[in-house]
């Protein structure tokens, strides 16, 4: 994996808000307007998650892209693998039409090197575009799968 840059955990919550609304998954409700209003939107959307998430200890969090070579070390965020649900024709359509926008997982890290980031990665929004990614992988591709990485100090 290719680390690319350092994030605050707040700013990949708004980035996954923003998807999910760019995404169409919020019918009727305007664009917030500032940022607690996007982590209240993303609370009350997918809130099991985020709680599970807080409750791990969010320690900061990086932009990260996953080689190849990494495509093992994803797994869902309840530990099943990645293309274990979700919608198949939504991945197939993923896998012939990649969608490049990062996905969300967690990483645990060392108490004492919170840089050291230790798998496997547990992915929390993505779920269909990591299953693309999987799929393409094992067809031969070589891309990259973008992630934002929340560094956590406990697994849920």
């Amino acid at each position: 994996m290719v680390v690319s840059e350092s994030l605050r955990f707040e700013d990949v919550l708004v980035r996954w808000a923003r998807r999910e609304c760019d995404c169409g998954n919020f019918p009727g409700q305007a664009p917030p307007s500032d940022e607690g209003e996007w982590l209240d939107l993303l609370d009350r959307h997918a809130p099991r998650l985020v709680a599970e998430i807080r409750a791990a200890g969010p320690i900061g969090a990086l932009r990260i892209a996953f080689e190849p070579r990494d495509v093992d070390n994803l797994v869902l965020y309840n530990g099943e693998p990645v293309g274990s649900r979700g919608d198949a024709r939504l991945i197939q359509e993923l896998v012939a039409t990649p969608d490049r926008t990062p996905i969300v997982c967690t990483a645990l890290v060392e108490r004492s090197n919170s840089d050291k980031l230790i798998g496997p990665f547990s992915v929390y929004d993505g779920w269909h575009r990591s299953a693309a990614w999987r799929i393409r992988i094992s067809h031969g591709h070589s891309e990259l799968l973008e992630a934002d990485v929340i560094k956590v100090l406990t697994r849920v």
